[in-house]
Order: structure tokens, then C-alpha cells, then sequence
């Protein structure tokens, strides 16, 4: 059991590269505008799929998946991890 969301998506379109907060904002608006946005990479909607968006539009990475949690653990950075989001939102 993992004490933490991880992401099991297999090709989800927020870990592409160059997705972050602006280019989200511009697909939501394009959806809004009724445009047609097909995705290459469709996905399950989960519920933590809805914080990850979040997560990412407020300048955040995805979740990770969970290779990059077990990769964290190996080397042993997962509290350095923790203590940066810590030191983030203190700061806010």
C-alpha cells in the first residue's frame, strides 16, 4: 500500500514535454471555446487526476509515477523531496 498518491497513467498528456501552468490554461481555453482538442494520450479520470491539474496549473509538476517514487527512495532524495514542497509552502 503506498502512503501517497502515485500516478498510473500511462501516457498522460501533463508529463509530455513542455506542459506546464500556461499551456493548461490555453487548452482549457480553447475548450471552453468549443473547440475540438483530441488528445494523442487519452486517460482514465480518477479522481487524483483532478489535483494533479491542479497541482500542475499552479506551477507544480504531476504526480509521480511510480517508478520515479521508487527511484526517489533508492537513491534516497524522497525527504529532500519533501522538505523543498515544505520550504514551498511556507514561503507562500
Amino acid at each position: 500500500m503506498q502512503p501517497f498518491e502515485t500516478c498510473t497513467q500511462p501516457k498522460c498528456f501533463l508529463r509530455e514535454d513542455g506542459v506546464d501552468s500556461h499551456s493548461l490554461a490555453e487548452l482549457i481555453v480553447r475548450v471552453l471555446a468549443g473547440e475540438d482538442v483530441a488528445m494523442q494520450s487519452p486517460i482514465q479520470p480518477y479522481e487524483r487526476c483532478v489535483g494533479c491539474v491542479q497541482c500542475v496549473l499552479r506551477g507544480g509538476r504531476p504526480l509521480p509515477t511510480i517508478e520515479e517514487v521508487e527511484r526517489s527512495f533508492k537513491v534516497g532524495r524522497w525527504t529532500y523531496r519533501r522538505s523543498r514542497r515544505r520550504m514551498r509552502r511556507e514561503a507562500r
